[in-house]
């Protein structure tokens, strides 16, 4: 295979990283903003947008698809937002693995800023110059739902705070110096920073709701970096409202983005951001690194790396 057509969702500053590492014989075409699934028949490769706008996806297949498409390159890890029609092509990849350590600093981050009551411990005024009890990392116990790349790298920067750290994990991953793993059911009542560290999959959905809450201890802190779906967001605000969890940090919710007047943008224990954990200092080559490779791969006619599971979307 020689000649490539990918053709692409992205924003014109990402798309311009991405171009500068591609081999010299690579057609990169820009798909309008506003009709990004009009694809044109010469392409044969469609690199999806990491970011897709609320209703921008068409709940039908556009007239046409999939074209002449071979292969879908998605830049995010999950691909739960797409309908069953996008996947009627023989290759779907994912940018798996591409921001973990990123979005593993970010739940680190979160869980110092509850630990030393940051930024509740900034003074602006003399009145306010006195003491407060903060806590610690070193001896707490991490709680980690799920055990992918992330949460590896999680337990990773634990480690170094001293902290114990339990984990759930579907299949035989990769081993953790001082990770031990159980049952949901231990690592809820044993945790006290939880990570949500999972795909949306079927089998996630919701997966922790009110019963799950209550198996928390009232001091934990609940940290919410995979997808707002996995969370029950009623059960949540109902067991804050109740000391159980103390905390939330929630990079992700359900829809995206909330709509006005929800409760998690004022609740007092929530700390809410606009699904920004994956944002770092190396923009987007960690996910270029990957894209090349596959790149090869395809024109070799090897198997593709982050293979989406068809039926779980990740």
């Amino acid at each position: 295979m020689s000649q490539l057509v990918i053709a692409h969702q992205l924003s014109a500053g990402f798309a311009s990283l991405v171009a500068l590492k591609l081999p010299a014989d690579v057609t990169f075409i820009a798909l309008d903003r506003v009709n990004q699934w009009e694809i044109p028949d010469a392409a044969t490769v469609l690199l999806l947008d990491p970011l897709p706008a609320p209703g921008s996806i068409p709940a039908q297949a556009p007239a046409g698809w999939p074209h002449r498409l071979e292969w879908i390159q998605s830049v995010a890890a999950g691909v739960d937002e797409y309908p069953d029609w996008v996947f009627n092509i023989p290759h779907i990849t994912c940018g798996r693995g591409a921001n973990s350590f990123a979005i593993a600093e970010f739940a680190l981050a979160a869980m110092l800023a509850a630990a030393k009551n940051l930024p509740g411990v900034w003074i602006s005024e003399a009145s306010q110059w006195q003491h407060s009890e903060l806590c610690t990392l070193r001896g707490k116990t991490l709680g980690l739902v799920g055990f992918g790349s992330i949460a590896q790298q999680l337990a990773r920067f634990a480690a170094a705070f001293e902290m114990n750290v339990i984990a759930t994990r579907r299949s035989a991953s990769a081993a953790v110096e001082g990770v031990r793993f159980g049952a949901l059911e231990e690592v809820l009542a044993a945790a006290d920073h939880l990570v949500l560290a999972v795909p949306l999959t079927p089998a996630t959905n919701r997966l922790i709701g009110e019963a799950e809450l209550r198996r928390l201890k009232p001091s934990a802190h609940l940290v919410n970096i995979s997808r707002g779906g996995v969370l029950d967001q009623q059960a949540l605000l109902s067991g804050l409202d109740r000391g159980q969890p103390a905390l939330a940090t929630l990079d992700v919710a359900t829809p995206e983005p909330l709509p006005a007047g929800h409760p998690l943008y004022t609740h007092k224990r929530v700390r809410l951001s606009p699904h920004i954990s994956w944002s770092g200092g190396d923009r987007g080559l960690g996910f270029v690194k990957i894209f090349l490779e596959n790149i090869r791969r395809f024109r070799a006619g090897e198997e593709l790396i982050n293979q989406v599971n068809r039926e779980e979307k990740y």
